[in-house]
């Protein structure tokens, strides 16, 4: 998860970097077009034009540097909500009534089926990584023999 996250962050950062440097672009471009209207180069109408078209975008800009900005704490809520459910999952299904049982299923699971006598849960992402890794931790719970680090 925290490799993950430091990967999206990365990338929002420099996505906010690009949306940034555009911003600037525009404002020198605004900037140029106003001097060229004050001395008479363009006219008021195509000036007129221009600005509201250019607002128009750098409002649009902004909007997208906001939701860059607002996604990470999304992000790192949400992991540690489910890092939470995830961990108390068992404790919860043992003391909640029969509605709050399955909401809780509803959250982590997509699907079930019957083999044998055998149920076969089908888990819903992130779920599905997390017991993946239990069922691995229990097929080998010993430390690899091989302690160097990795190339």
């Amino acid at each position: 998860m925290k490799s993950s996250y430091n990967e999206e962050r990365v990338y929002r950062e420099s996505e906010i970097k690009k949306l940034r440097r555009k911003l600037d672009n525009l404002q020198v471009r605004f900037d140029k077009a106003y001097e060229d209207r004050l001395d008479g180069v363009i006219d008021e109408g195509y000036w007129s034009d221009l600005s509201a078209r250019w607002r128009e975008e750098q409002d649009h800009i902004r909007g997208q540097v906001s939701s860059l900005e607002q996604a990470d704490h999304g992000y790192v809520d949400q992991g540690s909500e489910i890092l939470e459910l995830a961990q108390s999952a068992h404790s919860l299904y043992i003391t909640q009534g029969g509605s709050e049982k399955r909401k809780l299923l509803n959250s982590v699971l997509s699907n079930c089926t019957l083999s044998g006598l055998t149920l076969c849960p089908t888990y819903k992402k992130p779920f599905d990584l997390i017991a993946e890794g239990v069922k691995m931790q229990t097929k080998y719970p010993r430390q690899d023999s091989n302690l160097l680090p990795s190339a």
